[in-house]
Formats: C-alpha cells, structure tokens, sequence
C-alpha cells in the first residue's frame, strides 16, 4: 500500500527548507562581510601605524640634526670665549677679584703672577688665600651645553662672546659648580638607564608572537 504525503504538507516543508537556507545564507554573507570590516580595519590600523612610526622617525632625526647644528654653533662661540676670556676669577679675603686665565688643557693660572691677589695655578678651591669663582662666561657655557642652545648668564650669551659682561664674576665657587656637575651626571645616568629599560621592552614586545 503506497502512502502519499499530503500536498499541504510537501508545501509546508518545501518552504521550510527554502527559509532555512535563506536565513543560513544571510547568517554567511553577514559573517563575510563583518570579516571584510575587519580586515579592512585592521589594514587601516597597521598603515596608520607605519604612518605614524615614519612620522616619529622623521621627526626624531630632524630633532637630532638641529642639535647637532645648534652644538656645531655653540662650539664655535664657545671657542671664541675661551681663548680669549677667563673661565674663572680669583677671589682673595679681602673680596677683591683678579682675572684667571685657563692654559692649554683647561689647566687654571694666575694672569698676575706678581700680585699679591692670586699666586700661581688655581685648582679646585683656596690658593694662596684667594678662593676660585666661575666667571659669568663659564656659567654661560656650561648652562648653554647642558641645553643644547644659547643660555646666557645674565648679560653674556652667544650673541658676543668677548663682551666683557663674561668675564666678571658669577659668583659660583668650583664647589658649587661641581655638586652641580654631580647632580646632572646621576640624571643622566638614571635617564640612560630608563632609556635602555624601554629600548629592552620594544624590543622584546616585537619579538612576541
């Protein structure tokens, strides 16, 4: 005895299976084209990425390049000082300040070898009673060495080195000026030591998988 399904039925199922496989085939073009949105941001990020890291190169290297300029110029001035100004002055108990001159090698001499005010070299404190002051030109190089550009001290700067506002006396002892020296050589080296902490951790952050 042959059974034969109803029409309704046929029907029924038929569209069943018609709407099964539109709803499944619009499940699969939402999922491509979600994935195509994706893919295409990601593309989007990884060029802005490039972009941005060219960016900094570029920036980074003109940075660089303008320091070194900008030190090639401070050189130069700083030449001019120092072969013709005093880096620093001899100051004696009774006040009176006596121009020092600086030898070949930086080695500090008395400009005045038969006055009373200073007697021979002068090293990192008293000699002979006289005590050893920067001039306002050797403030001024080393404040502007220290930035990269010109810091002048009060009227002296690069503008004219062999004014003679730089050879007066700044009023800052070797001592003062060495505790300074201290002071920015422990920054530099804590910022050396962040420096190379980071080049470690974009290093090691590129060789992940």
């Amino acid at each position: 005895m042959n059974a034969f399904l109803p029409p309704w039925l046929i029907a029924a199922a038929l569209a069943g299976a018609l709407s099964f496989y539109g709803g499944f085939q619009y499940s699969d073009n939402a999922w491509q084209a979600r994935q195509a949105k994706q893919v295409q941001a990601q593309a989007q990020a990884l060029q802005a990425e490039v972009q941005r890291s060219h960016e900094a190169a570029t920036k980074s290297i003109q940075e660089q390049l303008a320091l070194q300029k900008s030190y090639t110029v401070l050189k130069e001035k700083f030449d001019v000082f120092s072969n013709r100004g005093p880096l620093v002055v001899l100051r004696n108990s009774a006040g009176a300040v006596c121009p020092a001159g600086v030898l070949p090698g930086g080695a500090v001499a008395d400009e005045h070898p038969g006055d009373s005010q200073g007697s021979g070299p002068a090293g990192g404190g008293d000699s002979a009673g006289a005590a050893v002051s920067l001039t306002a030109g050797a403030v001024w190089m080393w404040n502007s060495a220290l930035a990269g550009t010109d810091a002048p001290a009060g009227a002296c700067g690069a503008a004219d080195p062999t004014s003679p506002a730089c050879a007066v006396d700044a009023g800052v002892s070797i001592a003062a000026a060495w505790a300074n020296h201290t002071a920015n050589a422990q920054a530099c080296a804590a910022d050396r030591l962040r420096h190379q902490r980071l080049i470690d951790y974009v290093t090691a952050a590129q060789g992940t998988p």
